[in-house]
């Protein structure tokens, strides 16, 4: 996938380890919003994601009070971070991506210490 490919309102992610001998995975989600938001920078094109609680929390309040729950408040910050575009692929995978990450973590050295369900 490239850079260009992200699509605006799309899950991405962010796959990698916690440690350098132990394959304890590390995968976090993110929204993609936009590429330079805020303009171009002077260090290059930037491609924007918010984290899905900041990017759903509308949605989330509605279903809040459709339950009778109070809502998040909006002082908590807007979850907004970029990374440089010519480093966005290698960041950011889509949900292929993820499952091939996923597939592969059972070969990783070590992973019958990490993981049930791989038999001693």
């Amino acid at each position: 996938m490239t850079a260009d490919e992200f699509e605006v309102g799309k899950i991405y992610f962010s796959c990698g380890y916690l440690l350098r001998f132990r394959p304890v995975p590390l995968i976090e989600a993110a929204v993609f919003i936009g590429k330079n938001i805020y303009g171009v920078s002077p260090d290059g094109d930037r491609h924007f994601f918010q984290d899905p609680a900041h990017y759903f929390r509308e949605e989330r309040n509605f279903e809040a009070m459709e339950e009778g729950l109070e809502g998040e408040s909006d002082e908590e910050g807007n979850g907004i971070f970029f990374v440089p575009s010519e480093h966005v692929t290698a960041l950011a995978t889509d949900l292929t991506g993820l499952q091939d990450f996923v597939g592969r973590l059972a070969m990783e050295p070590n992973a019958r210490e990490i993981f049930g369900g791989l038999g001693s």
